[in-house]
């Protein structure tokens, strides 16, 4: 929950303006990226200043403390407990320039939500699809190897309460496989 905000108000401006801003955008200056997703090219840049301009249009104000305490120059993997639609945004928005997130699959069935994810180089993991899965989680070792931090809701999924729900343990084989540390 973010300090002095209306989540619901705050929630369908973003909805609207992000889909128009991080679909417009990603989708028509994809092909100009010539290192694809995981370079954090240009792609990726788009969606950064989409999430950018459709928080700030939406009236959405964050503050980010403790940044002393992420390692300096490598990739790490983020955790993050998720009570928010607008959670996503604003940690992709506050947390890191190449950040990539591993998601559950079915957000690839969102109309613009499911392209925009994929085509900023997120990768999907088909939690019901063990040895899919698997190879999902390697796909994201091998992006953090090459430079790309990951965010990661250990949850799997949004908490209804305050209480955390039990952790799943797919980013955390990610972390070990890419020898990630993790924030």
């Amino acid at each position: 929950s973010l300090p002095g905000d209306n989540q619901n108000g705050a929630l369908a401006v973003f909805a609207r303006n992000s889909s128009f801003i991080l679909y417009g955008y990603s989708t028509s200056t994809w092909n100009l990226s010539p290192a694809g997703p995981d370079s954090g090219g240009i792609g990726h840049t788009v969606q950064y200043i989409g999430v950018m301009l459709a928080l700030g249009t939406a009236g959405i104000r964050y503050r980010v403390t403790g940044r002393e305490h992420v390692p300096a120059g490598q990739a790490v993997v983020f955790c993050s407990n998720h009570q928010s639609n607008v959670d996503p945004p604003v940690l992709f928005r506050a947390l890191h320039r190449r950040l990539h997130i591993l998601y559950k699959a079915e957000l690839s069935k969102l109309p613009i939500l499911g392209l925009v994810m994929q085509t900023g180089g997120f990768i999907p993991v088909p939690r019901a699809q063990k040895e899919a899965a698997m190879g999902a989680i390697e796909k994201a070792a091998a992006s953090i190897r090459s430079g790309n931090s990951f965010l990661i809701f250990p949850e799997g999924t949004r908490s209804r309460t305050e209480d955390l729900l039990p952790f799943k343990k797919g980013g955390f084989i990610m972390a070990i496989k890419a020898q990630a540390p993790m924030v």
